[in-house]
């Protein structure tokens, strides 16, 4: 129920001029003019016929003074009916929330949805100012808004944003500001297309006064470049091919322009339709450049939301994948695969393996002889560093030797060790490690025979090569390959065989792999070899990164998308491509919020309203002064004494 408030309740004070005209009237000192008649029984007789009309005049005259009094210091005081009250706003707020994420591309007729949210903003300032206090909030800012202007000038300021969007999130930001800011009553108007999937119940924050002004595009449809990355590398041909996939977010087919640039140049433009609601994998074979390293993009023209419409990478092949062999002595045939202009080999023994200079290697290759407490607690380090090794037992390795590594490194067990002949006989052709080496199928391979195999267990691990009998040869866990057999020794040993090249180079390949670009608002590293200082050039300014290990060094949080240079001193060293995340990729439908504090619009607006008094004070005023001239003015007599 609306109250009856005061802007200016000190000018009420004005009402103690009310004792003035009262004052008047009881003192009334004015003289009375004597006038000499013949017949004074006559004006007697007048006097008392007109003495109760005089008396009645003289007090409507007074009350008309009174009231016009009155209701000028009412008028003064700025009299308002509201719920609210306007001189305590401090206390009170009203959070205009604005989602700005980059589902807010969509179209609604010829505007994006964020500037038709923008439009709903300016609309609620101007109903809740009044009230108390604003604030304008976004995914990824906040302001207080003291006038118009503000309101403008804050709303100019904001852009779409990969903070995604959540109501939870936002109710979050909403109760740190009022605890931060005492406000013990508030309301919250929240703008966007709720593109999430909502709790029903949000029991945390679930006494919140809220109206949810949803912004509602045209259609539901958008074709996004989902992801990138590096399919295969063929060193022979200097090439390499990238795959990317497409995802149709609509509800019907989509035809799109598609158009892939690298090292500057155009390398593919032409027409295509996706199925509705489908991922497409396309692939592109592409030339390795010869400085080896460049960046490019894959992008499509839908005409929808546009943020994920680019999708940006960057290669570099210049920086070999350095990998260190640990035997007793060296193995020529393994030095011949594993060193050319993208894969580098060196040697040591086991005693000379050492834990601080294995930073330096990409990939590592331990050729199991005797155990070793030292040398298992290096390779457990190695593993920790989120690199991965091979394992390699040799003819004289025993079954006791091999287990203990392996459960050392909680990869499995050994069960037993078979010395017979045997074939190895299968590929497993469906798993991708195989996807670059073989393009189809190969029926009359000649397979090898190796002598003294181990059977092992390995949970949670893929099996890439089989004997005939179907137990595993060559194994892939999380971060670790390891053979069953020895491959380097013996009568016959499995390097000579024409399948040992592409396998064993694929894994000691395995760091050029390298992923294509980085995720806009997340840290991350980079690896630049033997500088000294390593600088990003973001959006025209350097920035110097700070060294993290031996070369490695942390990237700045970024927050744009786009290819970004990489400085060495003065000269550019490489680039870093970044892309947003596709998580406002799919417009989703909403769910309907059951919430018991989900108000409407309206319904808050209403609790905020006020009813300024001011004006029908002055008009009253007005009238009464206007009365009290029409008394005066018509009804004017004058003060006779009456005397013989």
């Amino acid at each position: 129920m609306d109250k009856l408030h005061f802007i200016n309740p000190e000018y009420l004070w004005g009402l103690l001029f009310l004792l003035i005209p009262i004052i008047v009237h009881l003192f009334n000192f004015r003289k009375a003019k004597t006038i000499f008649f013949t017949r004074v029984d006559l004006l007697k007789e007048i006097k008392t016929k007109k003495r109760s009309f005089s008396t009645l005049k003289k007090r409507l005259i007074l009350l008309t003074r009174l009231l016009a009094i009155l209701f000028f210091v009412l008028a003064t005081s700025s009299p308002y009916l509201s719920e609210a009250n306007l001189n305590d706003k401090s206390s009170k707020a009203t959070f205009l929330y604005l989602d700005n994420s980059f589902s807010m591309q969509a179209k609604l007729g010829s505007f994006t949805l964020l500037d038709v949210a923008k439009k709903g903003v300016i609309k609620s300032y101007k109903d809740f100012s009044r009230v108390s206090q604003v604030y304008l909030l976004s995914n990824d800012s906040y302001s207080l808004i003291d006038t118009e202007y503000d309101l403008m000038l804050g709303l100019s300021k904001i852009g779409f944003s990969y903070e995604n969007f959540s109501t939870i999130k936002s109710k979050s930001r909403i109760v740190n500001l009022i605890e931060g800011n005492l406000i013990s009553d508030f309301n919250t108007l929240i703008f966007s297309d709720f593109n999430e999937n909502l709790v029903a119940e949000d029991s945390l924050f679930g006494n919140m006064k809220i109206a949810k002004i949803r912004i509602k595009q045209d259609r539901v449809s958008n074709v996004s470049v989902d992801s990138t990355w590096l399919k295969t590398i063929n060193v022979a041909d200097n090439k390499f091919i990238i795959g990317y996939k497409y995802k149709n977010f609509g509800q019907e087919d989509i035809e799109f322009n598609e158009s892939i640039k690298f090292n500057n140049k155009i390398q593919q433009s032409l027409t295509r339709k996706i199925k509705l609601d489908r991922d497409t994998i396309l692939e592109i074979q592409l030339s390795i450049p010869k400085s080896k390293k460049s960046s490019g993009v894959v992008s499509v023209q839908d005409g929808s939301i546009w943020y994920d419409n680019d999708l940006f990478f960057s290669v570099d092949f210049s920086k070999k994948a350095k990998v260190l062999f640990v035997a007793d002595k060296s193995n020529k045939r393994l030095s011949s695969i594993l060193n050319d202009d993208f894969v580098q080999l060196e040697n040591t023994s086991h005693s000379g393996l050492k834990l601080k200079d294995l930073e330096n290697y990409d990939f590592l290759i331990y050729s199991i002889d005797n155990f070793s407490s030292s040398g298992l607690g290096i390779l457990k380090e190695y593993l920790s560093m989120g690199k991965e090794l091979l394992l390699i037992p040799n003819s004289r390795s025993s079954s006791n030797t091999y287990n203990r590594f392996l459960k050392g490194l909680n990869i499995g067990r050994v069960i037993d060790k078979n010395t017979k002949e045997i074939a190895i006989t299968e590929i497993n052709y469906k798993n991708h490690f195989f996807d670059d080496i073989f393009n189809s199928r190969v029926d009359n391979f000649e397979y090898p025979i190796v002598k003294g195999s181990f059977r092992v267990s390995i949970p949670n691990s893929n099996k890439l090569l089989s004997y005939e009998n179907g137990s595993p040869f060559l194994i892939k866990t999380k971060n670790a390959y390891l053979f069953t057999s020895s491959i380097l020794d013996g009568s016959n040993p499995f390097i000579n065989n024409d399948l040992a090249l592409p396998i064993l180079y694929k894994m000691s390949s395995s760091s050029l792999r390298r992923k294509l670009y980085e995720i806009v608002g997340e840290y991350s590293n980079i690896e630049i070899e033997d500088v000294e200082k390593v600088s990003l050039d973001v959006d025209g300014e350097k920035v110097d990164l700070s060294k993290v290990s031996f070369n490695n060094y942390e990237l700045p949080v970024i927050n744009n998308s786009g290819i970004i240079d990489v400085y060495s001193g003065s000269e550019v060293e490489s680039t870093v491509s970044y892309n947003y995340k596709r998580t406002e990729s799919k417009l989703t439908k909403v769910v309907k919020d059951s919430s018991a504090y989900s108000h409407k619009y309206e319904e808050l607006k209403n609790q905020s309203n006020v009813i300024y008094l001011w004006k029908w004070c002055l008009t009253f005023t007005l009238i009464f002064l206007i009365i009290e001239m029409l008394l005066i003015s018509f009804l004017k007599e004058r003060s006779i004494k009456i005397s013989e």
